[in-house]
């Protein structure tokens, strides 16, 4: 049967333990400790969570407030002492920047690259591995790191991202196995960047071939550039990420790869049409040999899990939240493997046998559907250029 990957399950807790336990440290109510022992049971439950239901999934994936900085803090452009050093960095009187993390509502603090000399102060997947003994360890890939951080000079950053490359070398060469999320892959920027990164994983990777590298929430433009870095596994976006599927189809896939299909929703709440992400990987299977399926974007995005919901029965039918998408992934996974529809009869959500036409229509506005419907080209083409964009 198809593997299943799952990655970015949200670390709020079932009861807001997450928040609940960090808000307590800062209003000095429990340890230092304390703190760290809620954490890692919270960190330990996630695990538990994705191993129940996952065949592959990242460990390392926890942070004490926001991978970014954890991030700057690896690649040592930060230190701390203690925890309360940790957090007047993210909160306090020395606190970085937030901001929004590409189109989300999620945000993050903004790490500042004063000098192009980095060092790995700190092994956080290592870390996590002799702690949990399960799991992939996980990173912000150099590229999206440096991408969305400040005060790189922009005629320096290939010599900055080469020698950050050398750091990530450092921080993944004992690993049989590495999962590297660039997001930012899917921004807008030059062919000159695109050779940087091309030039950067063949230092990171010159040891092992070992990196599952992901992208998300959007198409990737250079995706046959991508075929050439020296990568185990590619991981894209067939939801946010619509021309994905027609570049494959129209380029192919490398055979010494694995692609890593993003086909469930990571970012909104509405059931998966298992029909439709049958019908995404059969496409794809006619390109690549080598198949996983995945959710196309992080599920921190999302609630927890629909259960104990106290919401109207037929928008229950409709919903599917991070644990549920789980359960989505393995029932494409056995659907596929029987090709059988009759696997998800029943399934809910609007999509084939629902058990009553009132859950199917439920929620559906067919003016809205209709305009839609009728969008052209010409209503996606911005009126601003690329170049003045970003510049303002």
């Amino acid at each position: 049967m198809m593997q299943t990957y799952a990655y970015g399950f949200p670390r709020l807790g079932r009861n807001r333990e997450y928040k609940k336990t960090i808000e307590s440290y800062w209003n000095g109510k429990i340890s230092e400790d304390r703190l760290l022992e809620n954490i890692y049971k919270l960190e330990d439950e996630i695990l538990t969570i994705y191993q129940g239901s996952v065949d592959k999934f990242p460990v390392s994936e926890m942070t004490l407030y926001d991978n970014m900085f954890d991030m700057a803090l690896a690649l040592g452009l930060y230190s701390y002492k203690d925890l309360n050093d940790y957090y007047q960095l993210c909160r306090g009187k020395n606190a970085l920047e937030m901001t929004k993390w590409f189109n989300t509502n999620y945000h993050y603090l903004v790490p500042e690259i004063k000098s192009p000399n980095f060092n790995m102060s700190w092994n956080k997947p290592k870390e996590a591995l002799s702690r949990c003994k399960r799991g992939i360890p996980y990173l912000i890939g150099p590229f999206t790191f440096l991408k969305l951080s400040k005060g790189i000079d922009p005629a320096e950053f290939k010599n900055t991202l080469l020698s950050l490359a050398f750091t990530y070398r450092e921080l993944i060469k004992d690993f049989d196995e590495v999962h590297i999320d660039e997001p930012a892959f899917v921004m807008e920027f030059e062919k000159s960047e695109v050779e940087s990164i091309k030039q950067a994983y063949k230092i990171v990777a010159a040891e092992k071939r070992n990196i599952n590298l992901f992208t998300y929430y959007d198409s990737i433009d250079f995706l046959k550039d991508l075929y050439d870095l020296p990568i185990k596994a590619l991981g894209l976006d067939f939801i946010n990420g619509k021309d994905n599927l027609a570049h494959i189809k129209k380029g192919g896939f490398p055979a010494d790869k694995t692609l890593i299909a993003g086909i469930v929703n990571g970012k909104n709440v509405w059931k998966t049409d298992i029909r439709q992400a049958i019908d995404i990987l059969k496409q794809l299977s006619q390109h690549s040999k080598n198949l996983i399926i995945s959710n196309a974007s992080p599920l921190y995005h999302l609630p927890i899990t629909t259960k104990g919901e106290d919401l109207d029965k037929r928008l229950l039918q409709k919903l599917s939240f991070a644990e549920q998408r789980l359960d989505e992934l393995k029932l494409i996974a056995q659907a596929y493997a029987n090709r059988s529809p009759g696997l998800v009869r029943g399934y809910g959500g609007g999509y084939g046998e629902d058990n009553a036409g009132e859950i199917r229509d439920f929620g559906i506005n067919k003016t809205v559907r209709e305009r839609v419907k009728n969008l052209t080209e010409q209503d996606f083409i911005k009126d601003v250029p690329y170049a003045e964009r970003a510049k303002r």
